[in-house]
């Protein structure tokens, strides 16, 4: 799900740089239906949490955590993995 549209970085070869001030992320509402529609069918085994740059989100341990509490078994993120270098954000 893409749940951020914001990055930190203005890289040359971004294919999404000229898109993201059109583009809106999912909303936590959505977030939330998702989650309640594999919590009652288990249709899905994964989820990607996505966006120009997902770690920009303050809560995004916490959108992981309660994708886990709601069956989804891989919780995987798409970052470009600046912040995974900081050890005060990890």
């Amino acid at each position: 799900m893409t749940m951020e549209f914001r990055c930190n970085l203005r890289c040359v070869h971004c294919m999404i740089e000229g898109t993201m001030d059109r583009l809106r992320p999912e909303s936590d509402a959505a977030f939330d239906r998702v989650l309640r529609h594999n919590a009652e069918t288990n249709q899905y085994d994964g989820l990607i949490l996505t966006g120009c740059e997902i770690t920009l989100r303050r809560d995004l341990p916490e959108l992981a955590k309660r994708a886990r509490a709601h069956g989804f078994k891989h919780v995987r993120i798409q970052t470009h993995g600046v912040h995974l270098a900081d050890r005060a954000y990890t």
